[in-house]
């Protein structure tokens, strides 16, 4: 999901209203780039505030601006990162 959702927001730029395929204007190589920069600033946006209401928001406001998205997903008191979301063990000879 979140590499077609990265995609999206590269392919159809919501802050560029008149570009309908950025891929024709940059080309594939610069795409692809472009689209991993995006997905890897998705998935750190999801580590640090899990909420895909937020994210789709953030997005629909930067666009394919990835640095812009970490202004507004970012951690807040209350809601626990990705890696906080770990159960509890027993011991520690079961996390060895």
């Amino acid at each position: 999901m979140i590499v077609a959702l990265a995609r999206a927001i590269v392919y159809t730029p919501p802050n560029k209203p008149k570009i309908l395929n950025q891929k024709k204007k940059i080309g594939e190589a610069a795409f692809l780039e472009k689209c991993s920069e995006v997905e890897h600033a998705i998935k750190q946006a999801i580590c640090e505030a899990p909420d895909y209401d937020k994210l789709v928001e953030a997005l629909m406001l930067c666009g394919d601006q990835h640095a812009k998205i970490k202004d507004h997903c970012h951690i807040k008191v209350g809601i626990p990162v990705k890696p906080m979301l770990a159960k509890p063990t027993k011991g520690v000879h079961v996390i060895l």
